[in-house]
């Protein structure tokens, strides 16, 4: 009797198959982790801008939006993946109204998706939008509008 050297066709057929049937499991569920990341990285961006938007408020009552995104500079831009921008009342009037917004660009995985943080008369409220369906729990700390 010879003895066998190496793999048998069949053994290696089911290796592949294995391994494919892994991979058809694992691959959409990075894909998902991967939306969730970058939509977490824009919403912490923008919180921290809020923090500087608020001090910026405080410290310029009666200034124009204007000078503040002037100030911003590169910050308008979070990479290649979303584009900031800032909008409000005008001259004068208080900063109730006042929105940040973080919209995600053609180069992010959650393209479409905006995420729009509104000064209401007690705090800043977070909601977005998107085409992504993102499953209960992905999302912490911004509603869906």
């Amino acid at each position: 009797m010879q003895k066998q050297q190496g793999f048998s066709l069949i053994e290696l057929l089911i290796v592949v198959g294995i391994i494919a049937a892994l991979s058809a499991i694992a691959v959409p569920a990075y894909v998902n982790k991967q939306k969730i990341a970058e939509f977490n990285s824009g919403l912490a961006s923008g919180r921290a801008l809020l923090t500087r938007l608020d001090l910026y408020l405080d410290q310029n009552s009666g200034d124009s939006l204007s000078n503040f995104k002037t100030a911003l500079g590169d910050a308008k831009n979070l990479g290649e993946l979303a584009t900031v921008e800032v909008s409000g009342p005008k001259d004068g009037e208080d900063d109730k109204g006042t929105e940040l917004t973080v919209s995600f660009t053609k180069n992010s995985s959650i393209n479409e998706t905006v995420i729009t943080f509104e000064k209401n008369e007690l705090a800043w409220v977070c909601k977005y939008t998107t085409k992504e369906t993102f499953e209960d729990g992905d999302i912490k700390g911004c509603k869906k509008a």
